[in-house]
């Protein structure tokens, strides 16, 4: 199996730094036309997508959501959740 596609090769494939690469995914109006274009190439070409796990370890930030509820004889678990879920 080949590896996945990261921000360096899709930097090399557009002949571009891995910052430029990073602004066109980012921030795409800083970067020029023609340059967005060709990263936008080289990212279609190797089927880049950016991975979730870095993106978490950069911003600090899973976006992720969690509810501990304990065991309980009554039942009431089960509507809290409910209600939980809803409000989400």
């Amino acid at each position: 199996m080949p590896a996945r596609p990261t921000l360096k090769s899709v930097a090399l494939r557009a002949e571009v730094s891995r910052q430029t690469v990073s602004n066109v995914i980012n921030s795409p109006d800083i970067v020029s036309s023609q340059t967005a274009q060709r990263v936008r190439h080289a990212i279609a070409e190797l089927d880049y997508r950016p991975s979730h796990a870095a993106r978490q370890l950069r911003t600090r930030r899973s976006m992720m959501l969690a509810l501990r509820l304990e065991p309980d004889r009554g039942g009431i678990n089960g509507s809290v959740l409910d209600r939980f879920l809803h409000a989400v």
